[in-house]
């Protein structure tokens, strides 16, 4: 499987459909929290625009928690 091609294909379509993402490092061990050496470079590649990537900001982050249980409470997001 081609982790890196899958990626870039997800990060295409949301950027098409302007669906925010948050960026992490996939961290199994303490040594690995905040590594981006993966997820960086592959951002970069998509030419992701920033300001659909959640975790970049607390008042993006807070704003994106807030539409979320609006949709919520109006019951157009099911999971």
């Amino acid at each position: 499987m081609d982790t890196r091609k899958n990626d870039l294909k997800m990060l295409e379509y949301c950027k098409k459909y302007e669906v925010p993402v948050t960026m992490g490092s996939d961290a199994h061990m303490d040594v690995d929290l905040a590594d981006y050496s993966y997820a960086l470079p592959v951002i970069e590649e998509s030419h992701f625009p920033e300001e659909l990537i959640v975790n970049t900001s607390a008042e993006l982050l807070k704003s994106c928690i807030r539409y979320k249980r609006n949709m919520w409470k109006q019951k157009k997001v099911n999971c």
